[in-house]
């Protein structure tokens, strides 16, 4: 398996961007606020099955403001290519590169898998 992480708040996306490998996988909901994801690789030529990249896409999209749509468009980069912006407010960034954007639903189901904090 692989380790999806996701932020809680500004503060907390800034922290987990700062942490992240540049090769792992940012994911953000499209247009507008939400939380970070981060789907950690070992290398940079580790592939992901499409069934992760889905999950880790729904779990951008329950904490983000399209969280009650039946579906929505995820944002996937690599982390080299997500840059924080200099002078805006903390959590905000720039995307280089956006290697995909996936269309999905918000399973409430994928709450479910996470550990206990």
């Amino acid at each position: 398996g692989f380790l999806a992480l996701r932020g809680k708040n500004a503060k907390a996306n800034d922290q987990l961007l700062r942490l992240a490998s540049p090769f792992d996988l940012w994911f953000h909901v499209a247009d507008g606020p939400g939380a970070h994801v981060i789907l950690r690789r070992d290398h940079p030529g580790r592939e992901v099955p499409r069934q992760s990249l889905v999950e880790a896409a729904g779990l951008a999209i329950l904490a983000s403001y399209a969280s009650g749509a039946a579906a929505a468009e995820v944002l996937v980069a690599r982390v080299a290519d997500v840059r924080r912006i200099k002078g805006a407010p903390i959590g905000q960034v720039s995307v280089g590169a956006v290697l995909e954007t996936i269309r999905t639903n918000a399973d409430s189901a994928l709450e479910h898998l996470r550990e206990p904090a």
